[in-house]
């Protein structure tokens, strides 16, 4: 009787590790599926910027939304909202017209009909400091 335990202790132990790994799987697989996809670049005229419009969605849960992030003219996207931009739509419908005012104003020009849900007023800090104005 005590070989029987010690058998079953081994195969429910088996089957514990098998069906943890596969949530595990599940989860790893299926979860954190947030992407970017560029719609738009737009390099500031001293070329050490750029403003990036860009479509944001963590799946079929989620609605399309527009993002617009500042990035160095070298930096890459990142798989998050935008930095100082964002509302709802995809960019072909909603992506808001964007123009380098100077190398460190930035206008955004929005589409009627979207919400906006993030409108930053400026970008960085001192010398880096970009600032945006919206029509």
């Amino acid at each position: 009787m005590e070989m029987w335990k010690k058998i079953a202790i081994r195969v429910f132990s088996v089957i514990g590790i098998v069906m943890a790994l596969f949530v595990l799987s599940i989860i790893y697989f299926l979860g954190g599926r947030c992407g970017s996809e560029p719609y738009k670049s737009v390099v500031s005229p001293n070329g050490k910027y750029k403003a990036v419009i860009y479509q944001f969605d963590c799946g079929a849960t989620t609605g399309f939304s527009t993002q617009i992030s500042i990035l160095g003219a070298n930096e890459d996207l990142e798989e998050s909202g935008g930095n100082v931009f964002s509302s709802d739509g995809h960019p072909n419908d909603a992506a808001p017209e964007v123009r380098w005012v100077s190398d460190h104003q930035l206008n955004i020009h929005q589409r009627a009909g979207f919400r906006v849900y993030k409108q930053e007023v400026s970008s960085g800090w001192l010398w880096n400091k970009i600032d945006i104005t919206y029509n």
